[in-house]
């Protein structure tokens, strides 16, 4: 009556002993992978937890070469079609009859080369901040933004009319440099414009290189300031040296709002609305 029966079916293995009471141990667990890490587990799919260093900077550098390619094809296909027909890219008319189709096509070329690679690193869509988590939120404060974007802006025209006359000058000339470039057209065709220079600006910029710049370097600080730096030199092309600052500060503040919140949306409504703005502006209301 002292000894401890075991219940039916339940054998004694050697190292598993009965405490009095007739209760088996609990037998020990094996991990054969050891506990992720909490803050891999829980973090965002924008910081690339699962990417390693090395292979961020290499898709910087491939999607840098898909750029390169581009242009030249662009360059290539725009020479070939003025040669053939006798144009030359040097006149107004021409710029302006090519710059759309020319727009649409780099457009959809790197945006499918940002697609591929993330295909090919299996990773989401979430990783370039597109995603519809709190969408009407995210619309809103691209809307904040937008008002923001254009306050800094005023503060800044007037402290340049104040203290750098010269500059002052070079802002006037850039509605005359947008009107030789972009042709007049209906709002809503200017409206499909923005929303495209929108998205695949900030899909390159702010989703793809600011991000795998902050896998590369581990410094958010840094990443934004590669990536800026990198948006306002593309933007030198097209428009005069002193909006240059203007251009930085909308770089900033779009790559505050898509960390802050996580999310590319805020930023592509902020551009979207900033840049159709400016085109009523310049062809509408001057």
């Amino acid at each position: 009556m002292n000894e401890s029966i075991p219940p039916p079916g339940f054998q004694n293995e050697p190292d598993v002993g009965l405490p009095v009471g007739g209760v088996p141990w609990a037998r020990p667990v094996r991990l054969t992978q050891p506990f992720a890490d909490a803050s891999s587990v829980c973090a965002h799919p924008m910081l690339l937890g699962d990417t390693r260093r090395l292979v961020a900077l290499a898709d910087i550098g491939v999607f840098l070469g898909a750029v390169l390619i581009a242009f030249a094809i662009e360059l290539a296909v725009l020479s070939g079609l003025a040669w053939y027909y006798g144009l030359s890219l040097e006149d107004d008319e021409v710029l302006q009859a090519f710059v759309v189709p020319a727009l649409v096509l780099r457009a959809t070329a790197l945006t499918a080369a940002i697609a591929a690679i993330v295909r090919y690193r299996r990773q989401s869509a979430g990783s370039l901040g597109l995603t519809g988590r709190s969408l009407l939120l995210n619309i809103g404060l691209g809307i904040a933004a937008t008002l923001v974007i254009y306050a800094v802006i005023f503060a800044g025209v007037l402290l340049i009319m104040v203290f750098a006359p010269a500059l002052a000058e070079q802002l006037q000339k850039n509605p005359e440099n947008l009107r030789r470039m972009i042709p007049r057209m209906h709002p809503l065709e200017f409206f499909a414009v923005a929303t495209l220079v929108a998205f695949y600006e900030e899909l390159i910029f702010r989703g793809f290189l600011m991000t795998r710049l902050r896998r590369w370097c581990g410094s958010w600080t840094l990443a934004v300031v590669i990536s800026s730096v990198l948006f306002t030199a593309l933007h030198m092309l097209e428009q005069e040296p002193a909006s240059m600052i203007f251009v930085g500060v909308l770089a900033l503040i779009l790559s505050v709002v898509t960390i802050w919140r996580r999310s590319l949306v805020p930023a592509i409504i902020a551009h979207l609305l900033f840049d159709f703005s400016q085109f009523i502006g310049v062809f509408y209301l001057s």
